[in-house]
């Protein structure tokens, strides 16, 4: 409970930039591919839009078609990264700790669309 305690209310218990740059280089470095892994997981999501549409009674040929159809129209099955509801707290908390005060790591975030420009 203190634990927790201390991570909700005092956030520079964490705090990135109380940490040695080379280790604010090597956290900031992972940052964006452990946001992809952890906050995005793509293949589920399609997965559950297509078992959706299979409980309402459409076939399998169908569902084919319409996401055949959005990816040669390149229409998004996702909202941007930094718009996902899923991406609020921990981006919040980013920011919290000093994620984003470090250029090279905001920028990297800026990069891989986690942070807006």
């Amino acid at each position: 409970m203190q634990a927790r305690r201390l991570f909700l209310y005092r956030p520079n218990f964490l705090a990135y930039q109380n940490q040695s740059k080379q280790s604010q280089q090597s956290l900031g470095s992972i940052m964006p591919e452990f946001l992809d892994i952890f906050l995005l997981n793509t293949k589920s999501r399609i997965a559950s839009s297509k078992d959706v549409l299979t409980q309402s009674g459409i076939s399998e040929e169908v569902i084919e078609a319409i996401f055949n159809d959005m990816v040669q129209k390149n229409y998004s099955l996702m909202p941007k990264k930094n718009e996902l509801v899923s991406a609020r707290k921990p981006l919040n908390l980013l920011k919290r700790v000093g994620f984003t005060n470090h250029n090279p790591t905001k920028n990297l975030l800026i990069q891989n669309g986690w942070l807006a420009s």
